[in-house]
């Protein structure tokens, strides 16, 4: 019969050690005011392209006159869609397109993950994953499909 023990200590973002966290994940842990976003920011639909460009993923927004539709989303790129303005429910889809490579599928959550720290956004914030041709109701509306 094999028996282990393991320690765990849990640090809330900011506390005193949240910072090795954040390095351990090669990530900067901030907790100054200044780069917390106000109110009035995320006030709209942001959209983040993934795409894997000779072995290294580029995060990069895609600017689209309005609001983003399913028209910007192409299908051998996943895509990081920031609704985190709802006030009752703020959450960030990932979609995966059908053509989307391994290392753009499998990266699409770490960077997810890095973009809700990184922006200091909501920790009740829901990451939603998709898959084309799979997309939710909720999903489709933020879209206007």
């Amino acid at each position: 019969m094999r028996c282990s023990w393991s320690l765990t200590k849990t640090k809330d973002q900011g506390s005193a050690g949240a910072g090795r966290f954040f390095t351990a994940l090669g990530m900067q842990a901030s907790t100054s005011a200044e780069e917390k976003p106000s109110s009035s920011l995320g006030s709209a639909i942001s959209l983040f392209k993934l795409s894997n460009t000779d072995g290294t993923i580029a995060f990069s927004h895609v600017n689209s006159a309005g609001t983003p539709s399913m028209s910007n989303l192409a299908t051998d790129d996943a895509f990081l869609v920031d609704c985190t303005h709802i006030p009752n429910h703020p959450t960030i889809f990932l979609w995966i397109g059908a053509g989307s490579d391994a290392v753009e599928r499998r990266m699409a959550l770490e960077i997810a993950q890095r973009y809700l720290v990184e922006r200091h956004l909501p920790t009740r914030t829901s990451i939603v994953k998709l898959t084309e041709g799979h997309e939710s109701a909720q999903f489709r509306n933020v879209m206007g499909a």
